[in-house]
């Protein structure tokens, strides 16, 4: 953690969304998200990292969403990525951490009972297993999955 006196961020932040009925049981989503910003650090014009790039803050980061529902059944995608950034306010490339980008596959189905709603989901996460690190030399984990159980009172 570490907190920076001053600091100038500027970018832009931009989203789609779409969605498209087939018909009465079909329905399909899409959504993308991309953020481009440039965040320095302004707090001592005597430092070198003085309008240095802020640590851990990509320039590109996003997401890619593509869903489909089928009656009480829905599945997804979703990709996520983030580009590359620096560990620390020195902008030497030694400092720099690559870009990552995961891939997530989900599949639910929800079941209408009375007054409630019950839904199971599995989750494939990171499905191409890919090592990244999102803190240097703190590893993410690679392809893992899990199971979702949420009842819900109407």
């Amino acid at each position: 953690m570490l907190n920076i006196g001053r600091a100038d961020i500027r970018g832009m932040d931009i989203t789609a969304e779409a969605g498209y009925a087939l018909n009465s049981e079909w329905t399909l989503l899409a959504r993308l998200a991309y953020t481009l910003q440039k965040a320095i650090d302004l707090s001592n014009p005597g430092l070198t990292t003085y309008k240095n790039e802020l640590p851990y803050t990509p320039r590109h980061s996003g997401s890619a969403f593509a869903g489909a529902s089928w009656r009480n059944w829905s599945a997804g995608w979703t990709a996520i990525l983030s580009g590359k950034r620096y560990v620390l306010g020195d902008n030497h490339p030694a400092n720099q951490v690559v870009g990552w980008m995961t891939n997530d596959l989900s599949l639910k189905k929800t079941i209408h009972l009375q007054q409630r709603s019950a839904s199971i989901g599995l989750f494939a996460n990171n499905v191409f297993d890919v090592r990244y690190d999102v803190i240097r030399y703190y590893p993410m984990p690679g392809r893992n999955y899990s199971i979702q159980l949420q009842i819900q009172q109407l």
